[in-house]
Formats: structure tokens, sequence, C-alpha cells
């Protein structure tokens, strides 16, 4: 099993960010990659929630899923996308999307645990003022074995990992 984790550094620029993207997807399925993981916020990061709305779609309507489907279909790939913002009746919720080698969702995970902190330094991050947590623990068959679905400070929190 040959793994490509791609990081980009993600801006607010969502058509640059997608093509990056599909460009470092398409790498990895040149190397030869079966499992193909995309960072967290892959397509777009801003502090400007207008931004974030204006950007984001329903998960049936992004354009990125839709060409991640067609490549995954194509080439016969699982990629993981660590996340991206999805928006539902005006609500963001940042999910973490796998698509099997048939380009078909296998599964999908929304980030249960908000980054909420307040630093020495004066800084504040309040996620859970800009998107919904989830409430479910997600998992995958692979063909090499079961994935369990969190993004990134999840990791904060061993008790999901359990369970």
């Amino acid at each position: 099993m040959k793994v490509a984790c791609i990081q980009i550094s993600t801006k607010d620029n969502i058509d640059k960010n997608v093509k990056k993207l599909i460009s470092l997807i398409n790498e990895a399925i040149k190397r030869k990659s079966d499992l193909i993981i995309t960072p967290e916020a892959s397509t777009i990061l801003t502090d400007d929630k207008k931004l974030l709305l204006k950007k984001s779609f329903r998960m049936a309507d992004d354009p990125f899923l839709k060409q991640v489907s067609q490549i995954s279909k194509k080439h016969k790939k699982w990629i993981l996308i660590g996340s991206i913002f999805i928006k539902e009746n005006n609500i963001l919720i940042n999910r973490s999307i796998i698509f099997d080698k048939n380009g078909k969702i296998a599964n999908y995970y929304d980030k249960i645990n908000m980054f909420d902190v307040k630093l020495p330094n004066g800084e504040n991050y309040n996620e859970s003022k800009y998107f919904k947590a989830g409430s479910k623990i997600k998992t995958v068959d692979l063909p090499w074995g079961k994935l369990g679905m969190t993004i990134c400070y999840d990791l904060r929190f061993p008790e999901l990992y359990r369970k």
C-alpha cells in the first residue's frame, strides 16, 4: 500500500488552491499511490466568514468534489479529502470525505471538536463561532483495513479514538 499525503498552503483563492490540489493528486497517481490524502481546509482558508459562505457549496454541488470523484473513478484510487467547508442552510461544516476507487463517496465525517482557544498573547480562535460541530464517529473499510475519520484538532481527544 502506498499513501500520498498532500500538503499545500491553503489561502483564500479557491481556484488557485483547487488547481494546485488537482495537480498534486495527479502527481500522486503517477507515483502509483493507492490512497491519496489532502489536508484540512483543502480548498479555502480565511477568517472572513462571508467569503467562506460565498465560496462554499452543498456537498452535492461542490465542483472540487465532482472533479475528485471523476479522478478517483478514472484511476481507481481511494482519495481522502482531509476536509472542505460544506454549506448547509447558511451554516458551515468542516467535513472530511473519502472516495472509493469507483469515485463514490464511501463515507464522510463532520469535525466534532472545535478549536476554541485564547492564547496568552491575546490571539483567539473560535471555530465554534463559524462551524457547526459534528456528533458522529465515522469509519470506513478500506482494502487495507479500517480507517477512523477525524480532522486535525480531534487528535487532542483520545476518547474519540478509543471509541
